[in-house]
């Protein structure tokens, strides 16, 4: 559940394959997850910027880590997905639900 204050903000976008800015949101991401097909990526303000928790189609998971996963923005106002391979592929439409503090 969303703390008091919060908003909650569903987006979608089509992926590039390259790290994607996203700056549509109202204030600072809480967290976020994302879907493209059968995967999901979740992220939390406590997890490292360019991080990212994936869980693939055959029920496996992972985190992503190293500049690949969800950078928030340093202006509160969105996130950049970057260039992981299963998350971010070329043309994919991908689902966004951010809880914004």
């Amino acid at each position: 559940m969303a703390s008091p204050g919060a908003e909650i903000v569903a987006g979608q976008f089509i992926a590039t394959g390259a790290a994607y800015a996203v700056k549509t949101l109202p204030s600072a991401v809480k967290s976020l997850t994302m879907r493209v097909g059968g995967l999901e990526a979740t992220y939390t303000k406590t997890m490292a910027d360019g991080s990212m928790y994936k869980r693939l189609a055959n029920g496996t998971g992972s985190l992503v880590t190293g500049g690949n996963g969800i950078t928030p923005s340093p202006t509160h106002d969105g996130f950049t997905l970057g260039a992981d391979a299963d998350i971010n592929v070329a043309g994919a439409l991908i689902d966004y639900i951010a809880i914004c503090e």
